[in-house]
């Protein structure tokens, strides 16, 4: 039971980190930069890393699953149990990434033309 808490804990705190790196991802946009798909590849990597170090670690393991003294972080965040709401929460966010982001130079209107 606790293990399901936490699970659901860190799908939340996943939609928190997804939207922090929406807004770095922004940021860089507004600044003129180009956006590659690695960058966001790399955003999304970085938010799990976070998550896995946050929630996945043998100390929450301790408070959410007593009797596993054994198990790695890995086979730990292997065996959460929201991974359908992680994917839900990844495609809202991807989806929320195809936006065109206001203030993107690339997208400008020329207001000197006509």
């Amino acid at each position: 039971m606790l293990a399901e808490g936490r699970d659901l804990l860190a799908v939340i705190r996943f939609g928190v980190l997804l939207g922090q790196a929406r807004e770095r991802l922004a940021e860089r946009v507004i600044a003129g930069e180009i956006l590659r798909p690695q960058d966001l590849a790399a955003a999304e990597a970085e938010a799990a890393a976070i998550l896995k170090r946050e929630f996945y670690n043998p100390d929450a393991r301790k408070a959410a699953r007593p009797g596993s003294s054994g198990m790695s972080d890995d086979a730990d965040f292997a065996a959460r149990g929201q991974r359908l709401m992680e994917e839900i929460t990844l495609a809202s966010h991807r989806g929320l990434l195809a936006l065109p982001v206001v203030g993107d130079p690339a997208l400008a209107e020329d207001r000197r033309a006509g």
